[in-house]
């Protein structure tokens, strides 16, 4: 399961790094995505993000941070489903109505975090 915590972290680092250098360009990236699609790949990947998480914190040196982050992960794919495409869809484009200097933090969070999990990812349990 390191392995799979590792390319969450990568996949999540890279985007959140084209975010930051181009924030403009991630925007439009994601808001040219037909909206039945979006939705279903947020809640999809929180979903498969937390099943991973959950099942191989332990395999990680920081197993109580982890199984913690993929509850939360499943419960936010719970809470975007119950919205539905129609509210996800709103919430994107508020997001997509804000500053390249949000977007650029916003994303350098991403880094931050997949950072995270490629050390997580690679460094032996504990």
């Amino acid at each position: 399961m390191g392995a799979a915590i590792f390319a969450f972290g990568a996949v999540i680092l890279c985007l959140g790094g084209y975010g930051v250098v181009r924030p403009e360009d991630f925007k439009a990236m994601l808001l040219n995505w037909n909206p039945r699609t979006r939705y279903a790949l947020a809640v999809g990947v929180r979903v498969l993000m937390g099943g991973v998480f959950v099942t191989g914190a332990d395999a990680t040196p920081f197993p109580l941070a982890l199984r913690a982050l993929g509850w939360i992960a499943l419960l936010a794919a719970g809470v975007l489903a119950f919205l539905g495409p129609n509210r996800v869809d709103a919430m994107v484009g508020w997001w997509g109505t804000q500053s390249s200097g949000f977007l650029r933090a916003w994303c350098l969070l991403g880094v931050a975090f997949g950072a995270f999990l490629i050390w997580a990812g690679l460094a032996p349990a504990s």
